[in-house]
């Protein structure tokens, strides 16, 4: 159990925002005129490696200061918008894996999709980005932006064929994310079993947004996943001290 940072960028900037509102009116929880690689170095002093970048805009603007970050620091994963044509330039500007989302569904069949992804970029350098919400009792990955629901179910034979071709998996609960109000059990749960027998890596994001919470979180997950805080994070203008969450983690 690792704690992940994250840089968010929108519009050209480090931005914290409700995932779920991108297509609609973007609810922006926080924003700034500092750059990329001066919240990566605060994170590199606390030694905290594995950080993913999400351009959640996918312009050239954006994308040019997430290469920034790549470029100064090797850690780093980035995503958003990147595909089987365009990984290449990323993973030349430093960037440490890169994370594939929408990308995963631009076949007719998603594993067929998974195993030319893996064979082109290298298991090695490739998180898959299953983000997902809840249907029914089921959990449904969301591509576009989170804005569209695939037929993907996030489950354990999923998660199982999928572990075959990628280095990590990175899962937001899109219900929870950047709403500031707890971690979604059920889909944690889902995660956690997994993540028991499993040698690939999971890093959950959404609703971590206190101490307490991040505690019940390591708990409830018996330590089996990675996690990450956005907009509850002190940096980010939230509540949360980081490096009180590095001592909870070293604990």
């Amino acid at each position: 159990m690792k704690f992940r940072p994250c840089v968010d960028i929108y519009e050209g900037k480090v931005k914290q925002i409700v995932g779920s509102s991108l297509g609609g009116v973007v609810k922006t929880n926080f924003e700034t005129s500092k750059s990329g690689e001066d919240f990566a170095e605060i994170f590199e002093k606390y030694d905290l490696k594995g950080g993913h970048i999400c351009v959640l805009d996918r312009s050239e603007e954006s994308f040019n200061l997430a290469k920034n970050i790549t470029k100064s620091f090797k850690t780093w994963q980035i995503g958003g918008g990147i595909n089987i044509e365009n990984f290449a330039r990323f993973l030349d500007n430093g960037a440490d894996k890169v994370i594939i989302s929408s990308g995963l569904f631009l076949g007719a069949d998603v594993f067929e999709q998974a195993t030319k992804l893996s064979r082109k970029i290298g298991k090695e350098n490739l998180v898959f980005d299953l983000s997902c919400q809840s249907f029914n009792e089921k959990y449904f990955v969301m591509k576009d932006g989170w804005r569209t629901k695939t037929e993907l179910i996030v489950n354990q034979e999923n998660l199982e064929k999928l572990s075959q071709f990628c280095a990590e998996f990175l899962i937001h609960g899109v219900a929870v994310e950047g709403k500031k109000g707890g971690f979604d059990e059920d889909l944690v749960q889902i995660l956690s079993d997994f993540a028991e027998n499993s040698k690939t890596p999971i890093t959950y994001a959404g609703g971590l947004s206190s101490l307490q919470n991040i505690k019940n979180f390591v708990k409830f997950s018996r330590g089996n996943l990675d996690f990450t805080v956005g907009s509850s994070l002190n940096i980010y203008g939230g509540d949360l001290d980081l490096e009180q969450i590095c001592k909870i983690c070293e604990k």
